[in-house]
């Protein structure tokens, strides 16, 4: 069973916040509904008029943009997991192929067009996001498709289902000097 993405919103926000040096746990909710309810530029200055945090409204661009990034992207994959698990089950788009879709990703890197089917357990460990700012994406593609014919002999082996796994304590170094 793939854990839902929606799950690690308040972990992700209060580990940002505490590497900013931030107390998350009064906060952490606001943020989440104010990322899901503002662009980026809005959401900086939500947080530059903050009411509820005065370090909130000292906290650094680029934490700011770290942060509502994360967040929005994850928000973005636990949506998209519910279509992929329709089409799926509907029985015509048994197969998952994991794309990376930005430079940011250091979990998923080398898993560029991995293919398994849909009810494949190695999805609760790869499934998006698997990194800060991870922009990768699960699609659907059908039998028919050569990557989905590659992927039946698939073996799946530790190192894989753990390539994606502990990012969560890991500090976004590289993310953060990628900021704008």
């Amino acid at each position: 069973m793939i854990r839902s993405p929606e799950n690690l919103l308040p972990t992700m926000a209060e580990r940002i916040l505490q590497w900013a040096e931030i107390e998350p746990s009064p906060i952490v909710r606001e943020i989440i509904v104010a990322v899901k309810c503002h662009n980026e530029r809005e959401f900086q200055r939500w947080c530059q008029g903050s009411k509820t945090s005065s370090d909130l409204r000292s906290i650094d661009r680029r934490c700011v943009s770290l942060l509502y990034q994360s967040l929005k992207l994850t928000i973005y994959s636990a949506e998209h997991l519910t279509s992929l698990q329709i089409a799926a089950q509907s029985g015509l788009y048994p197969y998952w192929r994991l794309w990376v879709n930005t430079q940011f990703c250091v979990g998923h890197k080398s898993l560029n067009n991995f293919v398994a089917r849909f009810d494949s357990g190695i999805w609760e460990f790869i499934y998006p996001p698997n990194g800060w700012v991870c922009g990768c994406s699960v699609t659907v593609i059908d039998t028919n498709d050569p990557l989905a014919a590659g992927s039946k002999n698939l073996v799946v082996t530790d190192k894989l289902k753990h390539q994606c796994v502990n990012w969560l304590d890991r500090k976004p170094i590289r993310q953060w000097l990628l900021m704008r």
